[in-house]
């Protein structure tokens, strides 16, 4: 049964964020993310944010990411996992895998994971730059490089390595970004809309990395931003749902929240049919009716 300890990984308080002055698009959000173990696995997370067109679910992200500021409240992440202290996000601190699956068209996958692990290894400097300009063989022997070939195997990418990203399908570039950003060593990664426009087949598939990509490392969390009731239910561990405050509290916050793992509702056993799931779907889906 999974379980949740006192390390926090992320923490959003009293979020007041708007485009146009007296008009909050966010309003009073709080979030907190605690780590998730089950025992006898290591055990990332994944969290999905649910919302309708215009709830701000793209606010949210951009502001997670660093990439806009709170008008009020503030949002710090866990940096990483030797150190439980949080400090205020910035942007760099959380990786992002937008819809497009922003690559490097010009360089093969082995490059373009290749940055992602120069980029998060620490130790990376003049003498790591320098095996890597000497032959092969001084190459292959390099940290990064290992890295590399390591997701690269994780991911099922060990056969595309010199491909260029043209080449590949949708659903192999996705598992390109993912690596990409989890070897910048970001343990927060948001996922903007994942499952968008994919057939059953592709949208399983997709759920199938993104729960591999999870669980790589224990402080992993994966949030999923995504409108795919269904797919967010077959995937998550947590579900919290955007919507506007009620009353004449302007803006929009978490409404409620369900917590998949608490319930032993669990993705990897997950067959979306199973009685369980569908409440839960009928339970999301009957929020947004009341709240239309």
């Amino acid at each position: 049964m999974a379980s949740r300890t006192n390390t926090t990984l992320l923490r959003a308080t009293d979020l007041i964020f708007g485009y146009e002055p007296d008009k909050p698009v966010l309003y009073n959000l709080d979030l907190e993310v605690k780590d998730l173990i089950r025992p006898e696995k290591t055990t990332g997370q994944i969290i999905c944010l649910l919302g309708a067109s215009g709830s701000g679910k793209s606010t949210l992200l951009s502001l997670i990411a660093g990439h806009i500021s709170p008008q009020y409240g503030e949002i710090a992440v866990l940096d990483n996992a030797e150190n439980s202290e949080l400090s205020a996000t910035a942007p760099g601190k959380v990786g992002v895998v937008y819809q497009n699956y922003v690559l490097f068209e010009h360089l093969t996958v082995y490059k373009n994971l290749l940055l992602g692990a120069r980029q998060g290894s620490s130790a990376f400097g003049i003498k790591e730059f320098v095996m890597q300009s000497l032959s092969r063989k001084a190459r292959e022997a390099s940290e990064a490089h290992q890295q590399v070939v390591r997701m690269a195997t994780d991911f099922g990418l060990e056969e595309h390595l010199d491909k260029y990203p043209a080449q590949l399908s949708g659903g192999q570039r996705q598992r390109v970004a993912i690596a990409q950003q989890l070897l910048f060593r970001r343990r927060i990664l948001i996922m903007d809309e994942p499952f968008s426009g994919l057939d059953h087949a592709a949208k399983t598939a997709a759920i199938n990395s993104i729960t591999q990509a999870a669980h790589l490392h224990e402080y992993n969390t994966l949030i999923i931003i995504t409108h795919d009731i269904e797919a967010a239910v077959r995937i998550a561990d947590t579900i919290h749902i955007l919507g506007q405050n009620a009353g004449e509290d302007p803006g929009a916050s978490i409404r409620f929240s369900i917590d998949l793992a608490e319930r032993g509702i669990s993705h990897e056993k997950a067959n979306h049919l199973l009685p369980a799931f569908v409440e839960v779907v009928r339970e999301i889906e009957d929020f947004f009716e009341q709240n239309a």
